[in-house]
């Protein structure tokens, strides 16, 4: 039996060993080697029980480098703190800086992106494209035949050659037909999903200007409401005073 496990404990990682060996039931001699070359063994295959722990130490060993496959620098903004910001003393004034700059970076930055989509609503570059494509095709169907004719050694008669000629005619008139109307109903959905797109685009910037002209009107308007009821506070506190003297 120790001849046995002398010969398996050679399959074990290290730290199983080591379990084993500081287990009380088994004790440090427990592994050794016998020394009788008579009691030596074919390796017994690895059972389960020694394979977990290896498993267990190959996943811990290799962890994950990087957060999913993008190419970052995580010590980026370690130095950040919301602490080094500037100081407000006119949240208004403040505030309509930031909407400006905003306003500036959409009209630098999306605007010509969005000029470019209004431009293209009309398009009919898949439309364009299916004669061209069905030329192509037709001209590698053609070579294909001739490549199998070629190979194989068969000559085809003259009445067999003009209807494979109408044939493949036939094939390009039916593939073009079918390619222009599949390509017209693509190009409409196409270029209306385009115009919804940016119509839900002007909408909601639209919605947004007009919520921030509202806010800024609603806020004048209890400026000078408050401005108002503090006028006439202070003057009825003035007359008050006047007339307890």
């Amino acid at each position: 039996m120790l001849g046995k496990m002398a010969q398996q404990h050679t399959m074990m990682s290290p730290e199983l060993r080591e379990l084993y060996q500081r287990d009380k039931k088994y004790g440090q001699g427990y592994f050794s080697v016998d020394a009788n070359p008579t009691q030596t063994q074919a390796p017994m295959p690895v059972t389960q029980p020694v394979g977990e722990p290896e498993q267990v130490q190959t996943q811990s060993s290799n962890p994950a480098s990087d957060l999913g496959t993008l190419n970052y620098d995580p010590n980026s903004s370690q130095n950040y703190s919301a602490s080094n910001l500037p100081q407000v003393s006119d949240p208004d004034r403040a505030f309509a800086d930031v909407t400006k700059r905003q306003h500036e970076f959409l009209i630098r930055e999306f605007r010509p992106f969005e000029q470019s989509l209004i431009d293209s609503v009309n398009d009919t570059s898949l439309i364009d494209a299916v004669p061209e494509e069905v030329e192509e095709q037709a001209r590698i169907s053609q070579e294909i035949d001739e490549r199998n004719r070629s190979r194989y050694g068969y000559n085809r008669t003259a009445v067999e050659q003009q209807e494979v000629a109408r044939e493949a005619q036939r094939t390009k008139n039916i593939g073009l037909a079918g390619g222009l109307n599949n390509s017209r109903l693509a190009q409409r959905e196409r270029n209306q999903n385009l115009l919804a797109q940016l119509v839900n685009i002007g909408q909601g910037l639209n919605r947004g200007s007009l919520g921030q002209m509202g806010s800024a009107a609603e806020m004048a308007i209890n400026r000078k409401n408050a401005f108002t009821q503090a006028k006439a506070q202070s003057k009825a506190q003035r007359w008050g005073f006047l007339g307890s003297l």
